[in-house]
């Protein structure tokens, strides 16, 4: 029982990292805030986006494209790092292992269940429908599992929260520290959108923020059950997806 519910990160694989690798961390999170900054000013303050779209003679590729740009704005600087620092993949939790694969992949599902659930019951009762092809829905599925989740994950999961550890040894407290980041990551974009001031915005949605703090304790336990990403990855895309198409 203890083991279930132990957090244990691959001390193999951390114990290369050192502070500078934890500043990296600081730093990527920076970089990371101010690219979604500017993207929520230029996605709703500026007609660039619809510019943009403009180009392509299918709307489809175009939301592909942006989301391809978007996505390797996001996770190239920490592919860059790992290069430069000499880092394997396993230090963000890529692993290459296919019994470790399945595995996860069935703990991301099952863990997922308990948010999704209540809505797939109700859609197969008939009481919630969706409305959208089945394009619409493979687009929808590969959104989230890849601009979303992936890069979420890889990003906070087996980046910033791994290498935090050389900065607050703690490990409690430095999972606090990044779930508290990771809840705050969301506001710049999600404030222009839903086009309110800081503060505003802050008293507003603030039980979603307290909401995904939380989910990142969630998505740190899934990480540590194999320390790679394929867990928490499934778990996010299939916690975001669902209720996105069926509502």
């Amino acid at each position: 029982m203890r083991k279930i519910f132990r957090i244990q990160f691959d001390q193999e694989a951390l114990q290369v990292l050192t502070k500078r690798d934890g500043w990296a961390a600081i730093l990527y999170y920076l970089y990371n805030m101010i690219f979604l900054f500017m993207f929520g000013v230029i996605m709703f303050r500026t007609q660039l986006i619809s510019d943009f779209a403009n180009l392509f003679t299918n709307p489809f590729f175009a939301r592909i494209t942006l989301d391809l740009l978007t996505m390797i704005i996001q996770f190239l600087p920490i592919f860059i790092y790992l290069l430069i620092r000499k880092q394997s993949l396993r230090t963000v939790g890529l692993k290459f292992n296919g019994t470790a694969f399945g595995k996860s992949l069935i703990i991301g599902i099952l863990c997922s269940l308990p948010f999704i659930l209540p809505q797939l019951v109700n859609f197969f009762l008939g009481h919630i429908t969706f409305q959208h092809s089945i394009p619409e829905l493979i687009y929808m599925f590969l959104y989230f599992l890849i601009t979303i989740a992936f890069v979420e994950e890889i990003g906070f999961r087996g980046f910033i929260q791994t290498r935090i550890f050389s900065l607050i040894r703690n490990k409690y407290v430095g999972i606090l520290f990044v779930g508290f980041l990771f809840a705050i990551m969301h506001i710049p974009f999600q404030m222009f959108q839903a086009k309110m001031g800081l503060l505003d915005f802050v008293m507003y949605d603030y039980p979603h923020l307290l909401t995904t703090w939380v989910l990142h304790m969630f998505f740190v336990y899934l990480y540590t059950r194999n320390n790679d990403l394929v867990a928490p990855v499934i778990a996010h895309t299939l916690i975001n997806f669902v209720p996105s198409v069926i509502y």
